[in-house]
């Protein structure tokens, strides 16, 4: 294989572009413990590095997984399935996702040498939710567990872990923020699940948006899985509002309502009717709408910090 046909197949099967969902928390939870008590550089890389590594054992996880048990099909519409196409065996994927664990789990245990063993449970609680979001006997993903798996861990847990990494201990403030962020990376899933709904129906394969359908029938079932993904996106806004209005978030963070036309854009491209593979271009605005808003909020706390 040519060096930039590999660099490519291998961009697909790490999926850089869900990588928000790793970032955002960690920047979120530091620029809050930032403001409350202090803050260190190099400990804030370590989170980040290591939570982009967990991110990406799991994609790789996921896509090696996915082939194994059957839910990775010549129809499928992500953008996995580079196994699949026969680009990168099984075992390479593997062992690049077992890889990629290990880069995270070294620099957990870093962090665990500096700020005690919370991280470490933490850590290993993460580890474990992103291998068994795929991998049995759990498979999470595969039974309705996926969206409140990534809401908890992507959201209050990495938020309040970062915040801890910082700041040796809890917060209500990180708590509350980490709600938009989990509902925002909530719905990334949410959207990739809309997509795939006639794939992931006929494979077995239990999403909020399967369930939805096989309640309402397919076609009230996508409108009300619709409105599902309408709601966590006008739920991360109302709630930063909220949060501003009682003081919980620092006036500056409004800079991430700044986002909302992107928003805005995103819910009307799906409210149009566009189904099946096209809606790829709603998982990545998702992402980017993710990425986004985290980063608005950062830059808020951050001028906050800079105000005071």
């Amino acid at each position: 294989m040519q060096p930039k046909h590999a660099l490519h197949v291998w961009y697909r099967a790490l999926r850089p572009f869900s990588y928000s969902a790793s970032i955002v928390p960690v920047l979120v939870g530091s620029v809050v413990a930032w403001q409350d008590t202090h803050f260190d550089w190099f400990l804030l890389l370590s989170t980040l590095i290591g939570s982009i590594a967990i991110q990406a054992g799991a994609n790789l996880a996921n896509e090696y997984f996915d082939y194994v048990q059957g839910v990775d099909k010549s129809d499928s519409l992500g953008p996995a399935g580079v196994i699949l196409e026969g680009k990168v065996p099984p075992m390479h994927v593997l062992s690049a996702a077992i890889l990629a664990f290990a880069v995270g789990v070294s620099l957990g245990l870093y962090i665990v040498a500096r700020v005690g063993w919370v991280i470490l449970i933490v850590g290993l609680a993460s580890v474990l939710a992103a291998w068994f979001y795929t991998a049995k006997p759990l498979a999470l993903g595969y039974r309705g567990l996926g969206e409140p798996e990534v809401f908890v861990f992507m959201g209050p847990v990495m938020v309040e872990a970062s915040y801890y990494v910082q700041a040796g201990s809890l917060s209500l403030n990180a708590l509350l923020i980490s709600i938009p962020v989990g509902l925002l990376v909530t719905a990334i899933l949410h959207a990739n699940n809309l997509r795939d709904v006639i794939q992931d129906t006929e494979r077995g394969r239990m999403t909020w948006v399967v369930i939805a359908c096989k309640m309402w029938g397919m076609e009230r079932g996508r409108e009300i899985a619709c409105w599902g993904f309408y709601a966590m996106i006008v739920g991360a806004y109302v709630t930063l509002a909220c949060l501003i209005a009682a003081k919980t978030a620092p006036l500056s963070g409004l800079l991430a309502m700044l986002t909302i036309p992107q928003a805005y854009r995103l819910i009307r491209f799906v409210a149009s009717g566009i189904e099946g593979k096209p809606l790829s271009l709603a998982v990545r605005g998702t992402s980017l709408l993710h990425m986004s808003f985290g980063v608005s909020l950062t830059v808020g706390y951050l001028l906050s910090i800079l105000i005071r």
